[in-house]
């Protein structure tokens, strides 16, 4: 697209990684998705079945980590500090 994605291209895009790779839900095991600022609401908005309104209520603050849990419809966060060497 000439002018980049917008949120529902995004949206389509994410729905079709899951269902590409529905294994990642499956069974026990930790997995690591990072994406930048949209890209991330539109997974928690996937997982969490949330809507575009809801989605944008959730704070996306750098160095912020999210963890999703299937049993909650909470999503979790906590904040990592990390040395970056120069």
């Amino acid at each position: 697209m000439p002018d980049g994605e917008n949120l529902h291209d995004v949206t389509a895009r994410v729905r079709r990684f899951f269902d590409d790779h529905d294994e990642l839900m499956d069974g026990s095991g930790i997995h690591l998705m990072v994406g930048h600022r949209n890209v991330n609401k539109m997974i928690l908005k996937h997982l969490h079945e949330l809507s575009f309104n809801e989605v944008f209520r959730v704070d996306q603050e750098h160095r912020l980590l999210y963890f999703y849990v299937s049993s909650t419809q909470e999503p979790w966060s906590f904040w990592a500090e990390a040395e970056v060497p120069a």
